[in-house]
């Protein structure tokens, strides 16, 4: 789900999720993955529902507790806050 929510960042904002600007080893990108909070997406991408950013963030969450636990909870929790959009399987 974390791999989900770097999806969706990257399609919306056309970025990675993080400040790649200075050439970075791939040990200092796992470390920012690790350890550095993403760019929020509310600055890489504006004119989205306040759903979406939540959602994505949720999915970016460091702690895979703070994380949606399955892809079903994912829909259901967009399903709550757009009815009528999102209709889990």
């Amino acid at each position: 789900l974390y791999t989900l929510g770097v999806i969706l960042y990257e399609m919306l904002t056309g970025a990675f999720y993080f400040d790649l600007s200075a050439r970075k080893s791939i040990i200092e990108i796992r470390r920012l993955i690790a350890e550095q909070p993403p760019i929020p997406l509310e600055s890489a991408r504006s004119g989205l529902s306040p759903v979406m950013y939540h959602a994505i963030g949720k999915l970016l969450a460091k702690k895979r507790e703070d994380r949606y636990q399955s892809a079903t909870e994912f829909l259901e929790a967009l399903a709550d806050r757009l009815p009528g959009q999102v209709e889990p399987q």
